[in-house]
């Protein structure tokens, strides 16, 4: 995965809204919202074939309907049409793809193969795919979202980067009742392509952060991380990191959460 498509998925100049409806409760209609609510100012385009319009506006069919290539396309729909999507997303020439569902290899076996399918995908056609089964990033300095949550509060800027395998230890820290100030906020899911690692060395290498709060499960790619955390040390910043996992229970439920191993403490 190259960095300039890690760049897009945190940053994106253009963003693709895939299964955006009249619905404003739907999972792509929270993201316009939220994208809105941050003052994004680039082109929002609502995918859905079903509509003409969808939150003021101009709806397309399909992904290769768009007026231009985007950076980014964000994917609310069922894990069952996840792999196809991710396809069509790259045959667009869309390199940086977030993928929101959940019962993939945090479900059945179904769901595991079907993990595996966005896997190879996203290798083969070397595309940045953030989850899946994760609320949403925003990069808050650059306001920038692609963030789930039905109710978004303002976040203040600040030195603060978290990157959590919970989302719902993020949502938590997104209120920031400590006044920290935040530069990203970012929920990283299965991790089918995009690790924790991969985020890790890129907040490391953004001057404007000062602080990284870590929330694991487990770290997929020890390399990549041990790699990413001498960079951060190199450039003054902080890497504050809650492993979970120590007991029985707690590897169980990193087992249910993700689907991953929390491994050796």
């Amino acid at each position: 995965m190259s960095s300039s498509n890690l760049h897009k998925l945190l940053s994106p100049r253009s963003i693709a809204v895939v299964g955006a409806s009249e619905r404003s409760d739907a999972i792509g209609s929270r993201v316009i919202n939220n994208l809105r609510a941050m003052g994004f100012s680039g082109p929002i385009y609502p995918v859905n074939p079903r509509y003409t319009e969808v939150c003021g506006l101009p709806c397309h069919a399909s992904l290769s309907s768009l007026p231009e290539q985007v950076d980014a396309a964000f994917l609310g729909v069922p894990a069952r049409n996840g792999p196809d999507l991710l396809e069509q997303a790259a045959d667009a020439g869309i390199q940086a793809v977030f993928v929101n569902a959940n019962g993939y290899a945090d479900g059945d076996e179904e769901g595991r193969e079907l993990q595996r399918r966005l896997t190879a995908i996203a290798r083969q056609r070397n595309v940045a795919v953030a989850g899946p089964n994760n609320l949403g990033l925003v990069n808050v300095l650059d306001r920038k979202a692609m963030w789930t949550p039905r109710y978004f509060s303002a976040i203040a800027p600040g030195p603060v980067a978290v990157i959590s395998q919970s989302g719902s230890v993020a949502l938590i820290l997104s209120e920031d009742e400590r006044k920290l100030g935040f530069s990203y906020l970012v929920t990283t899911g299965n991790e089918a392509m995009v690790t924790v690692a991969d985020y890790l060395q890129h907040v490391a290498t953004d001057d404007r952060v000062g602080v990284i709060l870590l929330f694991l499960e487990t770290v997929r790619d020890p390399a990549l991380f041990a790699q990413a955390a001498r960079t951060a040390l190199a450039s003054g910043k902080r890497i504050v990191a809650l492993k979970l996992g120590r007991s029985e229970i707690g590897r169980t439920l990193v087992q249910a959460h993700t689907g991953s191993l929390a491994g050796e403490h």
